[in-house]
């Protein structure tokens, strides 16, 4: 009987004559990748989740041979078992859901090594928070090779989900699993584990935004949460684990006993910080309010990153089960991760959000924690809309958000107070020249600079018009304008600078 937080490490061979249980945070442990498994008795591996509600999908994945879906989470809703079958994945407007509604297939019968399955919280009455569940059969071990895909959608590099999973009765080392000579040449660098938000209480006032994400983990930066209540991942992929990773090319991925380690099998996420490595300068963003909206990014300067997209440093935003999403801009990607280059103090992040939320809505951005040298450095949030810049050292940033949308420009971190003029721009060489006339608004650059965009807002923050100009002059009518008033002018150059201007019409 192996407990909670015990192990047995075996060297070669495993023969089991009598009954061997592996309880819930137990782990087995094999060595040689040629040792072989006789089970001549029964072999049980119990898994217990987090807190779980009601039609909560947890992602699973089986540490033995010949599991049956549905006799293993006979609990579980009997229609709620999914694969997702990447070949079938098309997301042509770049929304993070399936257009054609046919990647998630419904799964039955033996589940295979090494793949990601869904399964629902259990369908009981009363209902029960978390879900118990026996694996039984011969374990697996030993090299496991398993096929990832590439989608419908040849033009984007950056949607071949494969849904996977740990195939071992033991947690594997994720640097170990994506730096694999096999598998760093297959997949990208980041792992996604789903998630949910419990519900919570804060200040008195009743949830109304807890939504689903992903927990992520970068080989190269990091990891962030997925809620406000979650815990961040750190590179150990518990047995019976369920995550997506992102496919370079089609072909075989690699399992082996190499990977697996003797602990931290004790939960889906457990935090286990080495305080031996030396801090890095790292900082954790949140994008938040006490309603439970919430969303984290992690913004790392890393020795071997560069400002540009590389996936072992980079993770992208993904998914679409939350209320407000976060994320950095790099290269026109969303990053949930960023990892740059080492800290200098000179440099600008850009940052942009997106929100769900229908109606008129107060969000605050804020430290969550830092690490490294960032602890001693004052850090800035300018806001581009409102031109004004905020010392995130002293007090989270609020705002007040009217409607929906996407703000892809709205604010950059900065770790100086200087070079952020009135007018916004990020070069004070450069300006906005513009004709107000009754009839006509017209913009261009005292450089004759090509714009790619032109937005313009009132003062309530409201996008009156948006528009891809791609031109170094661009005219509008006065009819956008519907009353009298104060108006931001918000342009982006082709080079990506950005100037902002007030006008009065």
């Amino acid at each position: 009987n192996i407990e909670a937080s015990y192990f047995i490490s075996i060297t070669s061979d495993l023969i089991v004559n009598g009954v061997l249980n592996i309880q819930h945070e137990g782990s087995l442990m094999t060595i040689n990748n040629n040792g072989i498994v006789v089970n001549n008795g029964e072999i049980k591996i119990h898994k217990t989740t987090t807190s779980i509600k009601q039609y909560d999908y947890t992602y699973w994945s089986s540490p033995v041979k010949n599991s049956v879906i549905e006799t293993v989470f006979a609990t579980s809703p009997q229609n709620s078992f999914f694969y997702f079958e990447t070949q079938n994945y098309l997301d042509a407007n770049n929304d993070d859901i399936d257009d054609n509604n046919n990647a998630w297939q419904p799964a039955q019968g033996n589940m295979e090594l090494g793949k990601g399955y869904t399964a629902m919280a259990p369908n009981t009455d009363p209902f029960i928070d978390k879900q118990s569940v026996i694996f039984t059969g011969e374990v697996n071990n030993g090299e496991i090779e398993l096929p990832v895909f590439l989608s419908e959608d040849n033009a984007n590099e950056d949607d071949d989900w494969n849904l996977i999973g740990n195939p071992y009765p033991s947690a594997i080392n994720a640097q170990l699993f994506l730096n694999n000579p096999n598998n760093s040449s297959m997949l990208g660098g980041s792992i996604y584990f789903w998630t949910h938000n419990t519900a919570a209480i804060s200040n008195s006032e009743e949830t109304e935004y807890s939504s689903n994400d992903y927990a992520i983990y970068n080989v190269g930066t990091g990891g962030i949460m997925a809620n406000s209540k979650g815990v961040i991942p750190t590179g150990f992929i518990a047995s019976c684990q369920g995550f997506f990773v992102e496919a370079k090319q089609q072909g075989n991925i690699l399992f082996n006993n190499e990977m697996r380690m003797k602990t931290s099998n004790d939960n889906f996420f457990k935090s286990d910080r080495n305080k031996n490595n030396e801090e890095q300068d790292k900082i954790w963003l949140n994008l938040y309010n006490n309603k439970g909206a919430f969303s984290q990014i992690l913004i790392g300067f890393i020795d071997g990153a560069t400002p540009l997209y590389e996936s072992n440093f980079d993770g992208l935003r993904i998914g679409d089960g939350s209320f407000v999403s976060f994320y950095s801009i790099s290269e026109n990607k969303q990053l949930a991760i960023q990892g740059t280059q080492s800290f200098s103090g000179d440099e600008i992040i850009s940052l942009g959000f997106s929100s769900k939320i229908e109606k008129e809505v107060a969000l605050k951005i804020g430290i969550d924690h830092l690490e490294g040298d960032l602890k001693n450095k004052d850090i800035y949030l300018y806001d581009y809309l409102l031109q004004k810049s905020h010392n995130l050292k002293l007090e989270d940033y609020e705002f007040d958000l009217e409607s929906k949308g996407v703000f892809k420009d709205r604010f950059s971190l900065k770790f100086n107070n200087t070079n952020l003029d009135v007018e916004g721009t990020h070069n004070k060489d450069e300006n906005l020249l513009i004709k107000n006339s009754e009839e006509y608004l017209i913009i261009k650059t005292n450089k004759n600079s090509v714009i790619s965009s032109v937005k313009i807002y009132d003062m309530l923050g409201r996008n009156i018009l948006q528009a891809q100009v791609n031109q170094p002059e661009v005219s509008f009518k006065s009819s956008v304008f519907k009353t009298s008033g104060i108006y931001i002018i918000y342009v982006k150059l082709e080079n990506s600078n950005i100037i902002i201007k007030k006008i009065i019409r």
